[in-house]
């Protein structure tokens, strides 16, 4: 093997070369750090040039901030001043438009389920013919929903109005009897649901065990919604048991807080006054009951019973002083509507007297059972029931047609505007809503969401826009005093007489 040997010179030229490569790449790198370093630097004087300038500017903010807290404090001080002086009309006028149009950006709106929320009631009361044709033509039945959610929260949801009413310090109370359509029914309490009022439901025995399921869940959810516990089958067509169901209702009441006034209702009896205009009415009404009098066909009732207050045992054992002359004189029989107005005066004497019989006997009828009591109880002279009007104007020919329930007799559906006919009563629908707007009663019967619900959610949506928008309807206030039963007991409880029939319907 032969070795390379490597001369003193050659490596002498190999370590300058190496010294060389390594001085060129030292001199590189501290070339790069020098201009690295330098370029922070400069960046680093800059930002500091930038901070100072910010500063200086930061402080001269602050002396403008200072000047604007003066000039702020000197302009609440010039406008509190002004505010001590007489402010001008124009100023006045300007501020309550401006309040008015914040008023609007707050207020709420009427929760129309989606099957409605399409509809121009506006349109509709209106009578804008056109539209109203349109909207009949497929006309919108409610269908419930088979998981409507029955949680308290959601029913709270449902039925409290969405703003909290202001209280009107007057209380009313209702007492319904019903069988179906529990979603109608929940949107009729969240009409008039205040905390003031108070609301009993008669459940129908041979009503569905769902209705029956969402009913209780209702009331359990709203302190003051109530059940009756009696289980009563009640007979639409004849009206059996009508009347003990409303007298449950009317024993559960009495015992619920300081209300003014019942209203008695039946399942499709629809709403068309707020609470602050059932206020107004009621003190109209001063005590005078609402019941509607009419003449009572015989064969409506058993003419062969004893109907005097002694053999029904109407005042045994009830301290009342009741002559013996009225105690063997027979009730006079009239004829009215089941919806009535009751005072609470009214309501006591009815649960303090003993009225089984008489409903018993009612009962044993073949139609319209339910049409007689209270008609025959307010004018039972001789019975004093407190609110009561007279049956000397029902001999004399003078009917008193009352303001709680709007109804339409008619023969044939042809009469009915909406064209639906039923129990010879007709089914109200959108072509009625002009003139409901207009009435001055309580309540209309009757509306049906299964036929026409589109015309039940625009008369909802006109008692929540009077309730809460400021929408009135501007009562007619003496056409409710000068109800001929308003008189007649104003007068008696006043003189202690009668005004004549004559003058009472002058």
């Amino acid at each position: 093997m032969r070795y390379r040997y490597l001369s003193w010179r050659s490596i002498h030229w190999k370590s300058k070369c190496l010294a060389a490569i390594i001085f060129t790449l030292l001199s590189s790198f501290l070339f790069i750090s020098y201009y690295i370093l330098n370029g922070y630097t400069n960046e680093l004087a800059s930002y500091e040039k930038e901070v100072a300038s910010l500063r200086r500017e930061n402080s001269a903010m602050g002396k403008r901030l200072e000047d604007l807290k003066q000039s702020v404090r000197r302009e609440a001080a010039a406008v509190n001043r002004i505010s001590k002086r007489n402010i001008t009309e124009a100023l006045h006028s300007e501020l309550k438009a401006v309040q008015k149009s914040l008023g609007r950006l707050a207020a709420p709106t009427f929760r129309h389920r989606p099957e409605t929320s399409h509809l121009d009631c506006r349109r509709l009361f209106s009578s804008d013919a056109a539209y109203m044709g349109e909207v009949a033509a497929s006309r919108i039945a409610l269908i419930e929903q088979r998981d409507l959610d029955l949680s308290c929260e959601a029913i709270r949801w449902r039925v409290l109005p969405p703003i909290r009413s202001m209280e009107i310090n007057f209380s009313i109370a209702f007492a319904r009897i019903v069988h179906t359509d529990y979603e109608f029914l929940e949107e009729q309490l969240s009409l008039t649901y205040s905390t003031e009022n108070h609301y009993c439901y008669h459940v129908d025995m041979k009503s569905p065990d769902v209705f029956k399921k969402r009913m209780s869940a209702l009331s359990k959810c709203l302190p003051n919604v109530y059940l009756t516990k009696e289980k009563l089958e009640i007979d639409g067509a004849v009206g059996k048991n009508v009347n003990f169901a409303h007298m449950a209702c009317l024993k559960l009441l009495e015992n619920k807080g300081p209300w003014t006034y019942v209203i008695l209702q039946q399942t499709h009896d629809v709403m068309i006054r707020t609470n602050m205009e059932l206020k107004q009415i009621f003190q109209a009404l001063n005590g005078a009951n609402d019941v509607q009098i009419t003449p009572c066909a015989p064969f409506h009732y058993d003419q062969s019973s004893t109907w005097d207050a002694e053999s029904l045992r109407v005042f045994d054992g009830i301290h009342m002083k009741i002559s013996k002359r009225s105690l063997k004189t027979p009730l006079y029989i009239a004829k009215g509507a089941v919806q009535a107005s009751l005072s609470r005066a009214a309501v006591s004497w009815i649960n303090q007297v003993n009225l089984t019989g008489l409903i018993q006997q009612l009962n044993s009828g073949k139609r319209a059972v339910d049409e007689m009591l209270m008609s025959s109880l307010q004018i039972a002279d001789g019975w004093e029931m407190p609110g009561r009007f007279t049956q000397q104007c029902l001999k004399q020919g003078y009917s008193y047609e009352g303001i709680t329930r709007m109804v339409q007799w008619r023969q044939s559906k042809s009469e009915c505007l909406a064209g639906f006919l039923r129990h010879s009563v007709c089914v109200l629908g959108l072509e009625d809503l002009p003139s409901i707007s207009k009435l001055p009663h309580i309540l209309v019967n009757k509306m049906m969401p299964s036929f026409d619900y589109g015309a039940i959610a625009c008369v909802s949506e006109l008692l929540f826009n009077r309730t809460h928008l400021g929408q009135a309807h501007h009562l007619n206030i003496s056409f409710y005093k000068n109800q001929p039963a308003v008189r007649f007991y104003n007068h008696l409880k006043r003189y202690g007489e009668k005004l004549s029939c004559q003058d009472l319907y002058s």
